[in-house]
């Protein structure tokens, strides 16, 4: 019985330890004689607790931008075997390129044309010799680049709101920043 007593005492100073530090923040005003011997600032609530959190999320534009050259890669790649151009090499190089490998000018010209048909808002670079391969480049225009990557953030944005939605928040704020 002697064991049990001890706790409850504890638990009961513990109680009324708590709620004299707890009188400030639940009684707007304290006695005079309170505030010379007792605690008198309130608890301060955490965010998550005032009613918001503010939350900065960061989207990797240029990663975009590189899965769309790399989309053209693969496209470009297809199309090439559809049509029986023969190519060393279709690759994304840097950040705005695509660049094709083929073995002789004659195949250029008609990879030059297909590319032309098929992509006419990416810029042909000129074809270039490399010691015995021919080399043509793709590039992206900088108005598709921002294109791109504001359809990205737009993308991460709505992605961001449905997920939000989800939960029933009641007044959220998403906005694009920067």
């Amino acid at each position: 019985m002697t064991n049990h007593s001890w706790r409850v005492s504890l638990i009961l100073i513990f109680v009324l330890i708590s709620s004299i530090y707890l009188t400030p923040t639940v009684v707007a005003k304290l006695p005079s004689w309170w505030t010379g011997v007792l605690p008198k600032d309130k608890i301060n609530l955490g965010l998550d607790l005032q009613g918001g959190t503010h939350l900065v999320m960061e989207v990797e534009t240029q990663k975009a931008v590189e899965g769309t050259l790399d989309l053209v890669a693969t496209d470009l790649e297809d199309s090439l075997n559809t049509a029986h151009v023969r190519y060393k090499q279709v690759a994304r190089i840097g950040e705005d390129l695509v660049q094709l490998t083929l073995y002789d000018k004659g195949t250029a010209e008609s990879a030059q044309q297909l590319i032309k048909n098929k992509y006419p808002e990416y810029e042909l670079i000129p074809p270039f010799e490399d010691k015995e391969f021919v080399v043509l480049q793709l590039r992206m225009d900088k108005s598709i680049v921002q294109d791109r990557k504001d359809k990205a953030v737009a993308q991460a944005l709505e992605t961001i709101r449905n997920r939000i939605d989800q939960f029933g928040v009641s007044e959220p704020t998403i906005q694009r920043e920067g």
